[in-house]
C-alpha cells in the first residue's frame, strides 16, 4: 500500500501528464461548427460532436464557446461519399462503406491569426448491409476517427501545415 502511495507521489511530482497542451499564450480552446461542402446534410453536426469530445478528452485546456476561446478549431467537411462494397456471386451488395474528407486549422480569433494548419484527413469505414444500424454506426465511427486525426494533427504540428487549398482566412461562422 505504501509503495502505491509513493509511486503516485513520484508521478505527480515529476510533471508527467497525458494529453496535449496548448502553447503558453493560449489558455482555452473552442470548436466551431465546420462548414459543409459535401452533398450530405447535417454531417458537420456529427463532426462537431466528435471534435468537441476529442478536444475535451485529449487537450489539457478548458473547452470554451468559440466566441470566448483563446484558440479555435475551424474547418470544412469537404466530401462525403459511399464507396462500392462487396457483392455476392449473384451480384447482391452485402457491404458498403462511408468515406469522409475534412480540412481543419487552429486559429487565434483575437488576432485572426492562423496558428496551425490547414491539415486534411480522410477516413473510411465499412459496414454490412444486413445490420439495421450499419450505416448509422459507420457514420459515428468515421466521425470519431476523423476527429481524432484532425485534432492530433493540429496539436502536434504547431506551425504552417501543408498547403491543401484552404483559404488563408476562412470566414467566421
Amino acid at each position: 500500500m505504501k509503495s502505491a502511495a509513493l509511486l503516485a507521489t513520484l508521478l505527480a511530482g515529476c510533471g508527467y501528464s497525458t494529453g496535449l497542451r496548448l502553447e503558453p499564450e493560449y489558455e482555452s480552446i473552442g470548436v466551431e461548427v465546420f462548414g459543409n461542402e459535401s452533398q450530405m446534410r447535417d454531417v458537420e453536426r456529427d463532426l462537431h460532436v466528435a471534435l468537441t469530445r476529442v478536444v475535451r478528452d485529449r487537450v489539457i485546456a478548458p473547452l470554451e464557446a468559440p466566441s470566448r476561446a483563446d484558440l479555435v478549431v475551424r474547418g470544412d467537411v469537404l466530401e462525403v461519399r459511399f464507396r462500392p462494397g462487396i457483392r455476392t456471386t449473384g451480384n447482391q451488395q452485402v457491404e458498403s462503406g462511408l468515406i469522409v474528407r475534412a480540412r481543419a486549422s487552429l486559429w487565434d480569433p483575437g488576432a485572426e491569426k492562423l496558428v496551425t494548419g490547414p491539415v486534411m484527413a480522410t477516413t473510411q469505414v465499412g459496414y454490412t448491409l444486413d445490420s439495421p444500424f450499419g450505416e448509422q454506426d459507420a457514420r459515428r465511427r468515421v466521425m470519431e476517427n476523423l476527429a481524432e486525426r484532425l485534432v492530433l494533427d493540429l496539436m502536434v504540428s504547431h506551425g504552417a501545415g501543408d498547403d491543401v487549398g484552404a483559404p488563408l482566412h476562412p470566414p467566421k461562422r
